[in-house]
């Protein structure tokens, strides 16, 4: 299952399908190549709402309108597992762990709204 960085290369559809068992390894220990915390805060944290993807392609799309495009196949429940799992990498980072930032941003601009949770 953890095999190069297939997370990066699945439509939305499969990465909602197999996240949660990535997120499983991933407090396992068992997850070596596939950034499951990326996948979740990027394009969510601060930077992410001016940064452009690819202008000559996309236009205007930026960092932030694809990851929220590309998390919007969640439901709340669903959101509210991706926040607990989010606070437990964050708790696991400690507060001067290099994603520890991200996460928090993430959280605070994305993942607490879409679970519904203040």
């Amino acid at each position: 299952m953890d095999q190069d960085a297939v997370l990066s290369f699945l439509s939305a559809e499969a990465f909602r399908y197999y996240l949660q068992a990535f997120m499983v390894y991933d407090i396992r220990g068992e997850i070596h190549y596939n950034d499951v915390v990326f996948h979740l805060v990027h394009g969510l944290a601060d930077q992410g709402a001016a940064e452009k993807i690819n202008p000559r392609r996309y236009g205007d799309r930026t960092a932030w309108d694809s990851a929220v495009y590309r998390h919007s196949v969640f439901s709340k429940a669903q959101a509210g597992a991706i926040v607990e799992y989010l606070k437990f990498k964050l708790e696991a980072e400690g507060s001067d762990g290099f994603d520890t930032p991200s996460i928090q941003q993430a959280l605070a601009n994305y993942w607490l709204a879409r679970a519904g949770l203040p």
